[in-house]
């Protein structure tokens, strides 16, 4: 039994369940950096891709993230966060999102 193997690489639930009876197979190779602008500005950059292999089906996605954090005191931080997504049916999904993050 597989147990939901693919949920490690971003499978869902029932996405996994179904697969794990076809024998699928997948992985994920990830890789990220973050970079300080300046003492209160900070980017992160960070890129991903995922092939999984379903009966002979083969799919793939690959995706790019990136964000930008203002932390103007301790605690508060504004960010910026956008990503571009790709799979291998030439589907293509952009975000882009806000938000506003205190700590206490």
């Amino acid at each position: 039994m597989l147990d939901s193997a693919l949920s490690y690489i971003g499978g869902n639930r029932e996405f996994t369940q179904f697969t794990d009876v076809l024998g699928a197979t997948g992985y994920n190779l990830v890789a990220g950096a973050e970079f300080g602008l300046s003492d209160k500005v900070t980017a992160a950059l960070d890129a991903s891709y995922t092939s999984i292999d379903v009966s002979g089906f083969d799919a793939n996605v690959t995706t790019v993230n990136a964000s930008v954090v203002y932390a103007p005191v301790a605690g508060l931080k504004f960010v910026v966060d956008g990503g571009l997504a790709r799979d291998s049916e030439d589907g293509e999904l952009a975000k882009i999102s806000t938000r506003v993050q205190y700590s206490f």
